[in-house]
């Protein structure tokens, strides 16, 4: 630090920044107030707005033009919002630097509505956006157009269209991503596939693939050039316009940061300080965007860093004393060390490079994506090396293609092979057993102890090393002694004066030089013993503080129910006191894609890999859909063990089509009689119906159904389930209503009559038609919880139904507007009630 008052500087001004984001929030953070607007228009009124258009952006159905400096009118009002999105048609012509009038209805942004979901809100805050128009009409006020940031994004365009003529539309999609950071148009499967294999990075534009633009092209102009300042300086030029292009991200500020301190360096004669360039980085990306330290991009790309510079030296030391090339059985018979050798310690560096970065990045995948992908490890170490051959292949046959074809579609063809290889080798490990580890969401403390043990672990392996360094040193000083001596008792033996006198002195010599060679041993095997002590000690605690973060602590003997908020739907999570999973429906009629946006990130945020048991009260597609979302994502979202159906005689076509298909997916089906139970523990889940009332699962096979006993499929005969834990007494009535609700009340009457239902899940989102005055004078419920959507077409839940919730006693709790509803009882005795 005393020779690096930069750097010093540096810290301090970030332990400030960190300091003023974390205590001073919306004190100190601009971004993280609401809106004028936010504070005075409702969602869904209509506003018109004008601003200039910075950046526009195609999407499937639409087009988002992304507006700053904007001036609202809401009815007499006027409001200014510093940046704002406006969704128009896709085929209106609009360019950067245009200044347009819109009119539309406002919408504002959501935070997370179950525990692991996406926060739109905190992603939208971090750019100082608010707020989204879907307009209705739009105009250009002033046609004024950036010149440079609009030849930019043609070239953008034409790029992007060279590269799907070479490659096809997949593959150039795909390089797309990786060369231009274009990724809408990527196929979605494939995207999914490189995620959870743990290679996305490579879609990112990267500090990787900006470090091989930039220093690749600085050194190209240097030795075209000869001189340092000019190559330096179109090298920056070059890495600037690439950063236009592709867009401002954290990574490319990084890069473009640590790169201009490279090149500095090089161009006035100094030193290059890497931590110096990475802390300097570290404090522009915060200047510039505050929040970034809430983001996941920020801690990987930082952390990937400052792994390489502090913890990969660390670890690929301690390779090098396990296995050193100054061994004499490592040599050939003309000394050299061998070429197989070399390889071996280059594979085992690499696979220290690879394990280094993702123990720094662990907690970070964890904390944002809730699972690790075993075999990253492996993956990266022919994925990143030909990443830098794709890239080159990738510019140099778009730059060929405007010239010579043949060699455009050389370069083409080898960066499609690269592309299958990524793609079987994803495709196989995924394939492997144990291929993904869901541990979930750890908490920050275990976050913090985590790090702490690694700095640990990492000041051990330090240690080693200068033990080692250390009796090297002594091994080579006691050699050259040990040498000089036994040339010195060589000499004397041919001077000797006398035959018995020089004898007997050179004996007592080689004494003591054998005394002193046994001593030299000795020290050696005690350094030795502590070396190998401190290296089981460094990887015990490593193991140790894996298991500090991925243990899902305080989860034992607690019974855990989430009632997601899945918007229009129901969809209910259940965690036993022994560790056993339950998901009982999952589906929604307004959120697209429920399973997995919705139901899929909550599952692995709790570290649920696989369901033990999905419950299906009934076939309706508001309970269902989500589940069969589940099931066709089973290789890279969460695994079912066993899907449980109501009794077969209430399936209609949809309960029959998902029985078939989770056959088809290898789940196991089984069917839930009335008075049928599942127990974990001392908890206890009980099917009261759809059945027969009063009639005992038991006994109808030796007494059969009556004859005249009809079934209809639908909301009446859905699946009601009873979960007891100790004192604790939970009611889900899936949609029950009508005959199925008066059944259910005669049920609870006769056998129930003294149960004290501390939760109800309302029936059927809180419809008027179900919930009756008689059900609820039974049930009188402490809580009662409901599910529905957000301004959903029903207008679930009804006046009537609060009404009479109210009225016995209940406190009501809606998804509507307090998102996942948690539930947590301990040792079946004390409750606690979350949001």
């Amino acid at each position: 630090m005393k020779n690096r008052q930069l750097l010093s500087v540096c810290l301090v001004v970030l332990a400030v920044i960190t300091a003023a984001i974390l205590c001073g929030e919306d004190r100190l953070i601009r971004e993280l107030r609401p809106s004028p607007l936010e504070t005075s228009v409702l969602p869904g009124e209509t506003v018109t707005v004008q601003g200039q258009v910075y950046q526009v952006e195609a999407k499937p159905e639409s087009q988002a033009l992304y507006l700053k400096d904007n001036s609202i009118q809401y009815q007499k009002k006027l409001f200014q919002e510093s940046r704002i999105i406006i969704y128009t048609d896709p085929d209106l012509q609009v360019d950067m630097g245009n200044i347009v009038r819109a009119k539309g209805k406002v919408f504002f942004f959501q935070n997370a509505r179950n525990p692991g979901n996406f926060d739109q809100k905190r992603y939208y805050q971090l750019q100082d956006i608010h707020c989204q128009v879907r307009a209705m009409n739009v105009r250009a006020v002033d046609r004024c157009v950036w010149k440079w940031r609009t030849r930019i994004s043609v070239f953008r365009n034409r790029w992007k269209e060279v590269l799907v003529s070479g490659l096809g539309r997949e593959d150039g999609t795909t390089l797309g991503a990786m060369l231009l950071g274009e990724k809408a148009e990527m196929e979605q499967e494939l995207k999914t596939l490189y995620q959870v294999n743990g290679i996305g990075h490579i879609l990112a534009i990267s500090g990787l693939c900006l470090s091989f633009v930039g220093i690749g092209m600085y050194k190209v102009l240097r030795r075209i050039t000869g001189s340092y300042p000019v190559g330096g300086a179109f090298g920056i030029l070059f890495l600037v316009l690439y950063i236009l292009m592709i867009g401002l991200t954290v990574s490319a500020v990084r890069a473009l940061v640590m790169f201009l301190f490279r090149v500095g360096a090089d161009m006035t004669g100094r030193h290059y300080d890497a931590p110096t360039a990475f802390s300097a980085a570290a404090v522009v990306v915060l200047l510039w965007r505050p929040l970034s330290l809430y983001d996941g991009g920020f801690w990987l790309s930082f952390g990937a860093v400052f792994a390489i510079l502090m913890v990969v030296p660390v670890l690929q030391g301690w390779v090098k004393m396990t296995f050193p090339e100054n061994k004499g059985n490592k040599r050939g018979k003309s000394g050299r060390i061998s070429g197989l050798y070399r390889i071996c310690v280059s594979i085992v560096q690499g696979c220290m490079a690879s394990i280094g970065i993702n123990l720094i990045l662990l907690p970070v995948l964890l904390y944002y994506f809730f699972e690790f992908p075993i075999y990253s490890l492996f993956l990266n170490l022919f994925v990143i090396p030909l990443m830098s051959v794709l890239l080159f292949m990738g510019m140099a046959g778009s730059l060929f293609f405007v010239c010579f074809l043949p060699l455009s579609g050389a370069c083409f063809w080898i960066c499609g092979g690269i592309l299958r290889l990524y793609e079987m080798g994803c495709n196989l490990a995924l394939n492997l057993p144990g291929a993904r580890f869901v541990a979930g969401k750890p908490e920050i403390w275990q976050i913090a102890a985590y790090y702490g043990i690694l700095v640990i672990v990492m000041l051990l392996l330090r240690e080693k090393e200068r033990l080692r360094e250390y009796v090297d040193d002594v091994e080579g000083t006691e050699s050259k002694k040990y040498k000089t001596c036994r040339r010195g008792i060589a000499a004397r033996k041919h001077v000797g004066r006398g035959p018995g006198s020089g004898m007997q002195k050179n004996a007592v010599r080689e004494s003591d030089v054998s005394v002193q060679k046994n001593a030299v041993s000795k020290f050696d095997a005690g350094i030795q013993r502590r070396m190998t002590r401190l290296g089981r000690f460094a990887i015990m605690l490593g193991m140790a503080g894996i298991i500090v973060l991925t243990h899902r602590w305080g989860e034992r003997g607690k019974l855990t129910t989430v009632v997601l908020d899945v918007g229009q739907g129901d969809g209910i999570f259940m965690r036993g006191p022994v560790g056993g999973t339950y998901l009982v429906d999952g589906g929604s009629s307004d959120v697209k894609k429920v399973g997995q946006y919705r139901i899929e990130p909550f599952l692995k945020s709790q570290g649920v890999g696989m369901i033990d048991y999905v419950l299906i009260s009934h076939g309706d597609s508001d309970h269902v859909n989500g589940v069969e979302e589940l099931m066709e994502r089973q290789n890279i979202g969460v695994k079912i063990k066993t899907l449980v159906l109501p009794m077969q005689e209430v399936w209609d076509e949809a309960l029959a089509g998902i029985a078939e298909k989770a056959k088809e997916y290898g789940i196991r089906v089984v069917v839930i009689e009335p008075g049928q139970s599942i127990k974990e523990g001392d908890m206890t889940i009980t099917c009261i119906q759809p059945g027969n009332p009063g009639t005992e699962a038991e006994n109808r096979e030796s007494e059969g159904r009556d004859a005249d006993e009809e079934y209809e499929p639908g909301n009446a005969s859905s699946m009601v389930l009873a979960v007891k834990f100790g004192e604790f007494d939970m009611l889900l009535t899936g949609d029950v209503e009508g005959k199925g609700e008066e059944q259910l009340t005669k049920q609870l009457e006769k056998r129930y009559w003294d149960c004290r239902w501390e939760i109800l899940k309302a029936a059927h989102h809180g419809s008027k038609n179900s919930s009756s005055e008689e059900f609820l004078r039974q049930v009188k419920p402490a809580y009662a919880f409901i599910s529905a959507g957000r301004e959903n077409l029903y207008g679930h839940p009804h006046q009537e139904t609060i009404e009479r919730l109210t009225d016995v006693g209940s406190k009501i709790y809606s998804t509507q507007g307090n998102g996942a509803l948690i539930v947590e009882v301990e040792d079946g005795e004390t409750m606690k009630v979350g949001k």
